[in-house]
């Protein structure tokens, strides 16, 4: 297996794996039978994703090549607004379905799938613009 395929399947299985961890540490914290909202990590996922493009701005500094760098920084920043805007509409999500009086279909499928989701697929895109070069 190389590296390129070591990461494109990290990419898939570490979103999962915090979800797990999380949902495991907020049971715990609570003393609280298992919950669907345990689950609920979309935010979590997101705020994870944006710090780790942060985070890769250090990296873009450090680049020697001036063109590279200037193009790596473009993506970076797109990255980083574009899922700093994502935050809020996932946020606004879970103020409008997160109450346990809301719990439900609706509640499973937008905070436990498409909330999820949308976390899911950004730290796999995270990956993806990182592995080929241009983040």
């Amino acid at each position: 297996m190389t590296i390129e395929q070591l990461l494109y399947w990290a990419a898939y299985v570490i979103p999962f794996a915090l979800i797990v961890i999380t949902a495991t540490a907020e049971k715990i914290v609570e003393k609280k039978a298992w919950h669907w909202k345990h689950f609920y990590r979309g935010l979590d996922l997101m705020v994870t994703v944006l710090g780790a493009s942060l985070v890769n701005l250090l990296d873009v500094s450090k680049m020697a090549d001036a063109d590279k760098r200037m193009m790596a920084a473009i993506w970076t920043v797109a990255f980083v607004v574009a899922s700093f805007s994502l935050v809020f509409v996932i946020t606004s999500l879970h103020q409008d379905w997160g109450a346990e009086d809301r719990f439900g279909r609706g509640q499973v499928l937008l905070l436990g799938f498409a909330s999820n989701g949308v976390g899911i697929a950004l730290a796999w895109g995270f990956v993806q613009l990182k592995v080929k070069g241009l983040v």
